[in-house]
């Protein structure tokens, strides 16, 4: 195609702007996909890792939870500015989601000191259950950056995964 022909097709604006749209969804999505390669298998036969983990005041917490229907795992790093631009989405996906429906728990990694990840919770004046995760539950889980978010049902199966920001409407898709 030439450079001519390219812009007699964008002048009709009523052809070139789905191709764009389509364009844009396509990248959006080899993005997400190699991005989330790495992660665990959506509706595979792998066993997810459950463990205990220690809470901000210092009580045991299950991280997987069978009470609810769903649960959304949420491993974020204090540090990482995208996990601050996106924690807030949580707390609003949380008052439209029951906690019979859906489970939500942050789950700390990457972090120094206790301090660091209650500045966050702080700064952000989380309600949602802030679990200190370890270095052996980031491998398990297979976290390579973040924040990474993982949707899990109640037989225990990963539904749907992502890793970066999400929107509110993005965190009620995937959850729904």
């Amino acid at each position: 195609m030439t450079l001519t022909s390219w812009k007699q097709l964008r002048s009709r604006w009523w052809i070139s702007w789905p191709l764009e749209v389509v364009f844009i969804f396509v990248v959006i999505w080899s993005i997400t996909a190699w991005q989330t390669r790495d992660l665990l298998p959506t509706r595979g036969d792998i066993e997810i890792p459950n463990f205990e983990l220690l809470t901000l005041d210092g009580h045991i917490y299950p991280l997987l939870n069978t009470q609810s229907k769903l649960t959304l795992l949420y491993f974020f790093a204090p540090w990482c500015k995208i996990c601050h631009l996106s924690i807030s989405n949580l707390e609003k996906l949380r008052q439209v989601r029951p906690p019979q429906e859906l489970t939500i728990l942050l789950i700390a990694l990457s972090w120094q000191e206790v301090a660091e990840v209650k500045a966050f919770m702080a700064k952000h004046q989380l309600t949602l259950p802030v679990l200190l995760g370890t270095a052996k539950v980031a491998k398990a889980y297979r976290i390579k950056g973040f924040p990474t978010y993982y949707v899990i049902n109640a037989q225990g199966q990963v539904i749907d995964k992502s890793m970066g920001y999400s929107t509110e409407w993005g965190l009620r898709w995937r959850t729904y």
